[in-house]
C-alpha cells in the first residue's frame, strides 16, 4: 500500500524522534498519502518534524467556499421588527 521504501523511510522517522510505536508510524504513513510521500534521496535535510508537512503557503485554498463573499443579511424596517418582535414574545 504505501511501499517498502516509504515504511521504512518512516521507521527512520520515528526513531529519530524516538517514537517507538506503530500508531506513530502509521500517522507518518497516513499523512505522506495524505500529503505526497517525500522525495526518498532527501532523507537527511527533509522533514526534521517526524514526517509531518509545513503545508502553509503550498497550494492555494481549494475550498469551493474561496473567494465567496456573504451576502448582507437583511435590514428589517422598524415596522418589520415591532411585528416579529409581537410574534415572538
Amino acid at each position: 500500500m504505501h511501499g517498502v521504501d516509504n515504511v521504512k523511510n518512516a521507521i527512520d522517522k520515528s526513531i529519530e524522534v524516538e517514537k517507538y510505536d506503530f500508531n506513530y508510524i502509521n500517522g507518518i504513513l497516513k499523512n505522506w498519502k495524505r500529503d505526497g510521500y517525500p522525495n526518498l534521496n532527501q532523507k537527511e535535510g527533509g522533514h526534521k518534524n517526524g514526517g509531518r508537512f509545513n503545508r502553509k503557503g503550498d497550494e492555494q485554498n481549494k475550498n469551493e467556499f474561496a473567494g465567496f463573499k456573504p451576502k448582507k443579511p437583511r435590514v428589517l424596517t422598524e415596522e418589520e421588527r415591532k411585528k416579529t418582535e409581537t410574534i415572538l414574545i
